[in-house]
């Protein structure tokens, strides 16, 4: 998903600058690394962790809990996107909505809310709480 999405916000902002960060280019559980990231004004967020998750649920919970905080002391006057999930929202026949009260089944979904809800209580220093997006 990161490259394509690179690719289309370059054709889509040619003179913008566009850094994109890989788990290959930083470790983001590690404060330093994400501290020496470059300045930016926007940031989406699409670190997470799902494959693997069943017998190693701390490493799972850090990168999906701990790490959007780091971000979020890193870039607090930044607007932020992340990526969500729809597993923190139960199975429906119809789908979920909006108005649906979340209910996560498992280690990563429920990391994944946690890093929902904080980021909603935790808003950069703007007052703008990051935009979530399932």
């Amino acid at each position: 998903m990161g490259p394509s999405l690179v690719e289309r916000a370059r054709r889509a902002a040619p003179h913008a600058v566009i850094v994109a960060v890989s788990r290959t280019t930083c470790d983001l559980l590690d404060r330093q690394q994400v501290n020496a990231l470059p300045d930016s004004e926007n940031v989406i967020f699409l670190a997470g962790r799902k494959f693997g998750s069943t017998g190693n649920e701390g490493l799972t919970w850090a990168t999906n809990a701990l790490v959007p905080a780091y971000i979020a002391e890193r870039y607090p006057h930044a607007r932020i996107v992340a990526l969500s999930s729809g597993n923190v929202y139960p199975l429906t026949r119809n789908g979920a909505t909006e108005q649906t009260p979340p209910q996560p089944a498992g280690e990563y979904a429920q990391s994944v809310l946690a890093r929902n809800e904080c980021s909603n209580t935790f808003p950069p220093a703007t007052g703008r709480p990051w935009c979530c997006c399932a």
